[in-house]
């Protein structure tokens, strides 16, 4: 599984197959709309997608990381089989 920020309602670079995608943003994060555009996007396309927004979080990595359990995070992906 993939885990990103966000870059708005298209794809950077065309997935050679579904890939399950986690989105974590802060809702006090300016890129908090690419986000959701980014995990609509792909939700569109038939990708297993989740978006996490921690509320009253900003643009901070460390934050971020604290907002949302590392468990939580990796028995999703793990729940999610990689496709080849």
């Amino acid at each position: 599984a993939v885990m990103g920020y966000g870059w708005g309602g298209f794809y950077i670079v065309t997935p050679s197959r579904q890939q399950p995608t986690q989105f974590i943003v802060g809702s006090n994060d300016s890129f908090a709309s690419f986000a959701a555009q980014s995990e609509a996007y792909l939700s569109g396309q038939g990708h297993d997608t989740r978006l996490f927004t921690a509320p009253g979080v900003g643009h901070s990595f460390s934050s971020l990381s604290g907002a949302l359990a590392p468990s939580d995070v990796t028995g999703w992906m793990l729940a999610r089989p990689r496709t080849p």
